[in-house]
């Protein structure tokens, strides 16, 4: 699942899952907790202040507070301020140039609904990308770490579309931008810290590259999401689904009519028509969800 909620498993327990299989209240409680996103502040303090790493995030409970941080930032970019429980590019408000009276109040209710905002300045990204691990919450050794995964959003912090390559082609394109010693970093130190929250499953941390005043450094913690991320699904689609020597990417894609979609997904048929060697995907264009009649939306492969 995108992500676990007592509803969510009350449509499984009514649909026959044995409840045994499922979260149970505690652990639906850690999970609530550890996906509000003033865990990230936890992280980002360890890593303050370290060579090679930039990243702030404070934490509001009153509008005016989001007002005067605004007055401290609006010449260095302006500042995001997001909701506690949203992931994905959902519940951000963006205030680049002027914090308006409809941002304050947007603010405002926010806090009064779910009790904080976090705010961070609006940084020069060069590249999103992430860091994916298994906790296995039994072995106090055991977090894993299962790959890269390099990602496109649009303006807003909307998820685009994941790259198809393999994880050492990922590490050698970001270490264009940092050193080795970096990336390894922060690797390790947000692996390392994970532990110590009662978890276990698939975690993925995104990140940025960020330009501070001309030098590349990284951002270690943007969100951390307590589930099976967009980026784990692509590491598996790369190294499980394609030939070695096949890349591409993973998108999903919105339409504003049926209609559109159908057009879309014939005429992406006949120009890359699949090949398909030894049961793995060399090059073409592959839906990976079914065209309904009221599809609006589709997830789908451009390998090459």
């Amino acid at each position: 699942p995108w992500g676990w909620n007592y509803s969510l498993r009350n449509m499984f327990v009514r649909a026959g899952i044995d409840p045994q299989r499922l979260p149970s209240d505690d652990n639906l409680f850690v999970y609530r907790y550890l996906s509000q996103r003033k865990i990230v502040n936890t992280f980002l303090d360890v890593m303050a202040g370290q060579p090679g790493f930039c990243g702030v995030s404070l934490k509001a409970e009153k509008a005016a507070d989001c007002a005067q941080y605004f007055e401290k930032q609006k010449n260095a970019g302006g500042v995001v301020f997001k909701e506690p429980w949203s992931s994905s590019g959902k519940g951000l408000l963006w205030c680049r140039s002027a914090f308006t009276e409809k941002d304050l109040n947007w603010c405002q209710r926010v806090i009064e609904n779910e009790g904080y905002v976090t705010m961070s300045p609006i940084y020069n990204k060069v590249q999103d990308f992430a860091m994916e691990y298994f906790i296995d919450e039994n072995d106090e050794s055991k977090v894993s770490f299962l790959g890269y995964s390099l990602f496109s959003t649009d303006k807003n912090g909307f998820y685009k579309s994941n790259e198809l390559l393999s994880n050492q082609e990922i590490k050698d394109y970001l270490l264009t931008y940092v050193s080795e010693e970096t990336l390894n970093k922060a690797l390790q130190t947000i692996g390392n810290m994970l532990w110590q929250f009662h978890y276990q499953g698939c975690v993925g941390v995104d990140m940025m590259i960020c330009e501070e005043e001309g030098k590349m450094c990284i951002h270690p913690c943007v969100e951390i999401n307590y589930r099976a991320t967009m980026g784990y699904l692509a590491r598996i689609l790369k190294d499980d689904f394609l030939t070695e020597d096949a890349h591409g990417k993973f998108f999903i894609k919105h339409f504003s009519t049926h209609d559109e979609l159908v057009s879309f997904v014939e005429e992406n048929k006949q120009k890359a028509p699949l090949d398909i060697q030894n049961r793995r995907l060399r090059s073409g264009f592959l839906p990976l969800v079914p065209v309904r009649p009221d599809s609006m939306n589709i997830a789908y492969l451009d390998v090459y």
